[in-house]
């Protein structure tokens, strides 16, 4: 049974919902959706997935989370991974589990023009 959102089954969307909520943590999706109606399945494009890091680590550490997931869902999805502007500037929760360099998307004591 197909869902109207995506062109996704309804299982495929609870399984995606199911990954961000396991694997996830704090990734922030953003998605760029084509709603036009596509017949031919050859045809169809992907779906556009903005991926946003969480704080004091990489668009790498996400990156290798992500892929993680299953290949069915992966073969629907197109990915795109930034870093934050900024390199830590304190400790990451990750280290010793993850290799630097870290990222931030912000610093308190930064102005950016």
């Amino acid at each position: 049974m197909k869902s109207n959102l995506l062109n996704f089954t309804i299982k495929e969307n609870k399984m995606l919902t199911y990954l961000i909520n396991k694997y996830g943590g704090s990734i922030y999706l953003f998605f760029k959706i084509n709603f036009s109606v596509m017949e031919d399945h050859e045809s169809q494009r992907k779906l556009r997935i903005l991926c946003l890091h969480g704080f004091r680590t990489s668009s790498e550490i996400l990156k290798q989370l992500v892929l993680r997931w299953p290949e069915p869902v992966l073969q629907k999805l197109n990915f795109v991974f930034l870093d934050g502007q900024f390199l830590a500037q304190g400790r990451s929760d990750v280290e010793g589990i993850f290799d630097p360099p870290y990222f931030e998307w912000f610093q308190a004591n930064e102005v950016v023009l």
